[in-house]
């Protein structure tokens, strides 16, 4: 090993050091974005559908492959889709939509489903 590379223990550079901590660049947070209330509205209320479809979907899966009824499959998925939606949804009307699009869904949904229902 005499005429050998020289390594450090790490297998850094001979040569590298550290900087003292004053000479570290500061990362300049980036500035809040600007509310848009109105396209968070818009997407709360497309939203909405979407996520019937998908649970309605999911449910009919269900019923065929677990042989589950469809208001159990329909509720099942869409309570915690609902609550994921709300978890990620920012906070002002548009959650307040987004919930009471849920809710109505849910409701109306079961309703229609229900095997006694109209």
């Amino acid at each position: 090993m005499a005429g050998g590379k020289k390594t450090t223990i790490r297998g850094g550079s001979p040569r590298w050091t550290t900087r003292p901590y004053s000479k570290h660049r500061v990362r300049r947070r980036k500035a809040p974005e600007p509310p848009r209330p109105g396209l968070d509205l818009v997407v709360a209320l497309i939203s909405v559908p979407i996520a019937v479809v998908g649970a309605l979907f999911l449910g009919s899966t269900m019923v065929g492959t677990f042989k589950l009824p469809l208001y159990l499959g329909y509720s099942g998925t869409l309570v915690p889709l609902a609550a994921a939606h709300i978890l990620i949804t920012p906070r002002g009307w548009p959650r307040v939509v987004a919930t009471i699009g849920m809710a109505v869904a849910l409701v109306v949904g079961l309703a229609l489903l229900y095997p006694g229902g109209p």
